[in-house]
């Protein structure tokens, strides 16, 4: 879908790692960040990828694609959220990207997309992982009519509360296996 803007949320603290930062940890012949990235460069989108934490580290992993810098970091995902839209003000569209999702495919990216062009800017795209519990993955797409609401989110969740005031806009489509982050040693390879 032209004009679709991909925000990567690569801001977090990493917590629950123990110390390093999970997305520049090894992954299989690159970095978890770097699987990612790479899972949406056949679509040749718009990338924009919010840094927090490791700026330098994760600004050099992503080039050649604009890095934003997100001050506030600290305060949780909504201000990652937040300042990636903020950075795409003429974007047709948000697909927002958790970057600790390596196995992320480009299939299912390539999916999202298809389904947001027919979708129109109050769509809400989503893919249902068949093995995985959850209602909803990874990506998500936002059509424009969404864009204030979130630039307004606030706190350390996602854009949950978005999607789950407009349940009637959001389409889903069921995809194989399930889409697991990365958040503990024992998850990497």
């Amino acid at each position: 879908m032209p004009g679709v803007s991909a925000i990567v949320l690569a801001a977090g603290q990493s917590a629950r790692m123990g110390g390093p930062n999970k997305l520049l940890m090894p992954w299989h012949d690159t970095t978890v960040l770097g699987a990612v990235l790479r899972s949406l460069d056949p679509m040749s989108m718009d990338t924009v990828v919010v840094s927090g934490r490791d700026r330098e580290a994760i600004a050099a992993l992503a080039a050649p694609k604009e890095v934003v810098w997100n001050e506030d970091f600290a305060l949780g995902l909504s201000t990652s959220i937040r300042a990636g839209v903020a950075a795409r003000p003429l974007a047709s569209g948000y697909l927002i990207v958790l970057g600790d999702t390596p196995e992320m495919r480009s299939e299912v990216v390539a999916a999202v997309l298809e389904i947001a062009a027919m979708g129109g800017h109050d769509a809400i795209i989503a893919p249902h992982y068949m093995a995985d519990e959850m209602p909803f993955g990874h990506p998500v797409f936002f059509g424009t009519a969404y864009r204030e609401d979130l630039l307004k989110l606030v706190g350390d969740r996602g854009a949950g509360p978005i999607i789950a005031a407009n349940r009637d806009k959001l389409i889903t489509f069921d995809v194989p296996g399930r889409l697991p982050d990365i958040d503990r040693p024992g998850d990497l390879p």
